[in-house]
This record gives C-alpha cells, structure tokens and sequence, in this order.
C-alpha cells in the first residue's frame, strides 16, 4: 500500500459523500495519517496527547514521574519502540516548571522525557537549560554537549515532533548560549 493508493481511497470515498461532508481538506488529513500509521511507523504510531491524557496528568501527581517511568518500563519490555506520550507535550509540561522557577521538578519531568526519548536533541537541550537554571553546571554542560553532538550527527531527527532546518538552528543556538553561560566567569 503506498500515499497514492491511500489518496485514491479517500478521494473515491469523499466523491461519494461530498453532499454530506463538505470538508475538501479530510482526504489529505486521512492520508497523512494512513501514511503515517501504516507506512512510516506500523504499529508504532506516534503517541497522541488526548490519548495519553491520563498518563500526562499522572505526571503532576506526587511520585507521578516515577510511576510514568515504571509504565514506560513496563511498556518498553513489551515494545521498544513504545511511546506512551508525545514528546512536545511533556516538553510544555516540564518547562512550565522551569519558569515557575522549579528547576528540581522541571528536571525530573524532562529525565522521563529523555527516557523516552534519546535520541532527541531538543530533549538533551531541554535538561541541559533546566541543569543550568540549577547550578548543575557539569551536567549541563554533558547534555549540551550531547545535544549538538546529535545536531551535527544527524542520525536521528531533532525531536520527535520538528526536525525542520529552522527547528534545528533554534536548538544550536539555545545549546551555544547554554554552553557560553557555562564557560562564563562566576560573578
């Protein structure tokens, strides 16, 4: 099954049903989704936010990040490829602790994302901001490091959910400043 044969299914199913779905933009939703679903990631779908919605509130719990980290434990020795969240989503929940000025919690947050996500190197740059908003110097400087080690090496994509050359700069530039903090004179 390729894009175009799924092209062909949903255009001959919207042709039928124009009348009562005037919607021209779902057959390239469902294609994309069929592609994505069934062709780039079978049976590995990315994770879906309304779907992890229990799971995502579980992290705010007290010891929620630890049981998140057994489920995604428990999930990987099934499967592992498993992801149990999106990756952005997690982002947006440990950074909102960050600028709440909970570095010890935006931490946490962003190891369980790290964990489910290594080879992402906005997820490296991530811990590596909240290590420094820390004072947790050489372990921020070891996952900046990691960071642009995986820029550069582009092995993997830059996250889970952008890997656009605009995305990419935007983490270089936030691990250089990272990195310039660090080799900045105590003052």
């Amino acid at each position: 099954m390729t894009p175009a044969y799924f092209r062909s299914l949903a255009a001959r199913f919207f042709r039928r049903s124009q009348t009562e779905h005037p919607h021209p933009e779902l057959p390239g939703i469902i294609v994309d989704w069929f592609v994505t679903t069934l062709i780039k990631t079978p049976g590995h779908a990315p994770a879906d936010t309304v779907a992890s919605a229990a799971i995502l509130n579980q992290i705010e719990t007290p010891d929620g990040v630890a049981q998140a980290t057994r489920r995604l434990t428990d999930a990987r020795q099934k499967d592992p490829k498993a992801q149990l969240w999106p990756e952005i989503t997690v982002d947006i929940i440990a950074s909102g602790h960050l600028r709440e000025g909970d570095a010890k919690t935006a931490i946490e947050i962003f190891k369980l994302n790290l964990l489910a996500y290594p080879d992402s190197a906005d997820a490296h740059y991530n811990l590596a901001d909240a290590y420094l908003a820390d004072g947790q110097k050489e372990l921020a400087r070891q996952y900046a490091e990691k960071a642009l080690a995986l820029l550069d090496s582009h092995a993997a994509p830059l996250s889970s959910w952008s890997d656009t050359e605009q995305r990419r700069g935007e983490i270089r530039r936030g691990v250089q400043k990272t990195l310039k903090k660090l080799s900045e004179p105590q003052g």
